[in-house]
Formats: structure tokens, C-alpha cells, sequence
């Protein structure tokens, strides 16, 4: 976070490169804080010594915020399946690990509220989705999505939705009319 010149110790970090040829170089730094300030110059030693890049350069990491999340409605709704949907909207500047809650009633945002979840890896802004299974038969469920990035924070999704699960019961008095003959 200071630039050390041309001084090896002065600098907080190194990495070392290995052996390169003449041809363009870079490397993904990792670990670094959200919204501050980074050096860095270029070192090359060989047979004839060590010379510095002329000039240090700078950039700065951009803010981490939370994630944003929208719950979609659910689809292919089973007698004891369903998929259920939704959008990572922002990511709030990292992708994040998203998780899918759902139960008999709605937990709200306290995770040891909800029946049961699923973590669904991690995410780009998109399209998630999950196929909740092992639901019981002509059952209301609520479900909601949740997202955490490295802000230590989660989001979400606001409001929950719901869907009820089919029955496979047979109708009581409807007839197969397929069996019926006309005059």
C-alpha cells in the first residue's frame, strides 16, 4: 500500500515471476482489501545485474457492497418436486456463494429459521435455480434466496415466495370418459 521505489525492502510484498523471456507479463493478486490503494514496479535481474521498471503504478480495489437478489415465481411444481428460481442482480463487486431456504412457513432472514436449505456454489450476477425435492404432497412451501460475498454480509432475496405442491390423490366422482358410451 506505499510504493517502495526502488528499494526491495521497502516494499510489504514480492512475487517472483521465474524466468521470462521478452514478452509482455502480469499476475492476478489476490487477497487485497476492497477500496484501497496498491503499488507495484517491475524488477528484473539477470547475468548482468538488477534494474527497476522506471516508474511505480497505482490502482485502487473498488468498494465491496452486498449482493442484491429477486426471488422468481416456481415452475415444473410436482406432487413432491419444484424448481424454484431466482436472480443475483448484483453481486456487490465479488461473485458470491448463494444458498436456496425453504419450508412450511417463512424463516425470514435468520437461517436456523427455515426448515431446510441448499448451497448452490458460487454465483456471477444471472439466473439460479434449484430443484427442491422430497417435498410432501399438496403442501404449501416458502422459499427465498440468499447470497454472501466477502463483505462477510448476506442478502435476501425480499420478499420470500411460495408455491403448493400437486396431489396425486384421485378426485372423488370424476369419471374416465374415455369409458363412457353414448346411444
Amino acid at each position: 500500500t506505499t510504493d517502495g521505489g526502488t528499494d526491495e525492502l521497502a516494499w510489504e510484498h514480492s512475487i517472483d515471476l521465474g524466468i521470462l523471456g521478452i514478452a509482455p507479463f502480469w499476475e492476478t493478486l489476490t487477497g487485497l482489501v476492497s477500496e484501497t490503494n496498491y503499488y507495484y514496479r517491475a524488477q528484473a535481474t539477470n547475468l548482468a545485474g538488477t534494474v527497476w521498471a522506471p516508474a511505480g503504478e497505482s490502482f485502487s480495489t473498488l468498494a465491496v457492497g452486498l449482493p442484491e437478489l429477486a426471488t422468481l415465481p416456481a415452475t415444473a411444481i410436482g406432487d413432491t418436486t419444484a424448481r424454484v428460481g431466482g436472480s443475483l442482480l448484483s453481486t456487490g463487486g465479488e461473485d458470491c456463494a448463494v444458498r436456496i431456504f425453504w419450508g412450511t412457513s417463512d424463516g425470514g432472514t435468520t437461517p436456523g429459521n427455515w426448515d431446510t436449505n441448499a448451497y448452490l456454489g458460487v454465483h456471477a450476477e444471472g439466473a439460479v435455480s434449484n430443484v427442491l425435492t422430497g417435498l410432501d404432497e399438496f403442501t404449501s412451501y416458502d422459499y427465498r434466496f440468499c447470497a454472501e460475498n466477502a463483505t462477510d454480509g448476506r442478502a435476501w432475496a425480499d420478499p420470500a415466495d411460495s408455491f403448493t405442491t400437486a396431489s396425486t390423490i384421485p378426485l372423488a366422482g370424476v369419471a374416465d370418459t374415455a369409458s363412457i358410451e353414448g346411444d
